[in-house]
């Protein structure tokens, strides 16, 4: 009973001491507000734009087939690799260098920021497709606003040119693959000449020493016929000399004159189907550099990616004065209490 009537006569004489509580939590502001100084409050500037995927092309990628495939199997891994992608080129360095640039150029006074303060300053928050912000932390609201602003315009800047470039690589695409079939038809066709070239000479060798006015055995006709490759006529010159082929029972003399005449003309174009084909192999190699230079740009970002600016936000604090000057106050408020704790079990143990 006789500690009941000490624990309430100690709680009554704590709360008389209100005076000292009013001390502790004014000490506890001023203290807040000194923070306040050393500490000082933030601001959040957000620009935000909108990301649409069409997730559904992701198989008709070819750049998806040939490198994410082993890698990410449903759409969703796609997606969410397209995301991380897209994160990823808004912290690239010529992003960032550009973003500086851009600032430089329209307030002198960025030009004391170096590329690391640039980056502690920038946030990019995302969760999907959709809406992201882009955000700028910074004490100066207005250089919080200018720098996501800033930033904001060339990542949708940089996007759109990988979009682009991710187009263009289809394009590219088909004109190598259009030209492969080209070769490889042109290839084909010149060794169907060179082996009639070839057999042609010989069937003309075995003529040497007939009787030029003789007529042509018809075995050695039949034998002419099958060395004349069907692909020849795909020549216009070499068609009409076909056309002009002597009839059966034609002598031998007429045959050699007309294979006389074949002869030049196979070789006529046999080169220019070399030329063709270095023309062609000129042209991949062009495209191939081109091929190069647009994966390089893109990214690895995918066509049916789509990046929109949208609403850019008023900056707000995040650290006002006066939540730090209340916090101070309350953790005044929390030591007078432990104070008066420590009273009240110094008075128990010392009665």
């Amino acid at each position: 009973m006789k500690k009941t009537w000490m624990l309430r006569d100690a709680i009554y004489d704590a709360l008389h001491r209100w005076p000292s509580l009013m001390l502790f939590a004014l000490a506890g502001c001023l203290i807040g507000w000194g923070v306040s100084f050393l500490w000082p409050p933030s601001y959040r500037a957000t620009a935000q734009i909108y990301v649409a995927l069409n997730p559904y092309r992701a198989y008709s990628d070819s750049q998806f087939l040939a490198l994410s495939k082993p890698k990410y199997s449903n759409l969703d891994d796609y997606k969410n690799w397209q995301m991380a992608q897209l994160e990823s080129a808004a912290y690239m360095d010529e992003v960032m260098q550009d973003t500086l640039a851009t600032l430089q150029d329209k307030d002198p006074s960025w030009k004391s920021m170096d590329l690391d303060q640039l980056k502690e300053m920038l946030r990019a928050n995302w969760r999907s497709a959709g809406t992201w912000s882009l955000v700028a932390e910074n004490a100066d609201p207005q250089r919080a606003s200018q720098a996501v602003d800033a930033w904001s315009i060339v990542v949708k800047q940089r996007v759109e040119e990988a979009i682009h470039s991710a187009e263009e690589i289809l394009l590219v695409e088909a004109e190598i693959q259009a030209a492969a079939e080209n070769r490889a038809q042109d290839n084909a066709l010149k060794d169907e000449l060179l082996a009639t070239r070839r057999n042609l000479e010989k069937w003309s060798a075995s003529l040497d020493g007939l009787p030029p006015d003789q007529p042509l055995d018809p075995a050695e006709r039949k034998s002419l016929l099958s060395i004349l490759s069907s692909e020849i006529d795909i020549n216009p010159r070499l068609a009409s000399l076909l056309q002009e082929l002597p009839d059966e029972g034609a002598p031998v003399a007429g045959y050699q004159a007309w294979v006389s005449d074949m002869m030049p003309a196979l070789s006529e174009a046999i080169a220019d189907l070399e030329q063709s084909l270095a023309t062609l192999e000129a042209e991949q190699t062009d495209l191939s550099v081109r091929y190069a230079s647009e994966m390089q740009k893109s990214l690895g970002l995918a066509p049916s990616l789509v990046v929109e600016g949208m609403d850019q936000l008023s900056p707000k604090p995040i650290r006002p004065v006066g939540l730090i000057i209340l916090i101070g106050g309350v953790i005044g408020l929390l030591a007078w209490i432990l104070w008066q704790i420590f009273r009240i079990s110094n008075r128990f143990q010392n009665p």
